[in-house]
């Protein structure tokens, strides 16, 4: 039975067992939001490869992993696409730290020195790579730990078919703008 104070009224600790239960179930549900990740999206002309794997624009995510959608005018697996996408972490370093290579068949990631593949052998973690043909979509996952869990990033995408052309988005070895995490 609660104690009452003689007119009635609720006794002082009940009062502040109340608001300690009540401020137990708003604060975590004000304070535990859900975690978006940052991003950036960029287009590119279009027709700049005849066909296969043509970049029409690259969204980039940047949160508990970073994810890179390539999105393209006819990518058709008759010619053979591939998408490489180069990741910088370090300003202060020129070129990108990282490169993914997706294939028809496989996908690599590569530390990298001067927009060239080093070290010999593709880096281990859980990266991936998928074309889509249906929705014209590359999508590239990234862990952060294989990146050394960097603040910012910024890309640089290369498409290619199997017939020697190459797209490169938003440029020969330009960047987007740099994305901080999420």
């Amino acid at each position: 039975m609660t104690r009452r104070h003689p007119h009635g009224r609720p006794t002082r600790n009940l009062v502040l067992c109340m608001i300690g239960t009540l401020l137990a179930a708003v604060v975590p549900a004000v304070v535990a939001q859900p975690a978006y990740a940052a991003s950036h999206s960029f287009g590119d002309r279009a027709g700049d490869i005849a066909s296969g794997a043509d970049i029409r624009s690259v969204r980039i995510s940047n949160g508990s992993a970073i994810i890179v959608r390539v999105f393209h005018r006819d990518l058709r697996r008759s010619a053979n696409p591939s998408v490489s996408v180069y990741v910088d972490t370090i300003a202060s370093r020129s070129g990108p730290e990282y490169v993914l290579n997706v294939s028809v068949w496989e996908w690599y990631m590569w530390r990298t020195r001067g927009w060239r593949a080093v070290d010999g052998y593709p880096l281990a973690s859980a990266y991936s790579g998928r074309f889509d043909y249906a929705t014209e979509l590359t999508t590239v996952r990234i862990p952060r730990r294989s990146l050394g869990y960097p603040g910012r990033i910024r890309v640089n995408v290369v498409a290619r078919n199997g017939f020697g052309a190459q797209d490169h988005a938003p440029g020969y070895h330009a960047f987007s703008p740099w994305v901080r995490r999420g």
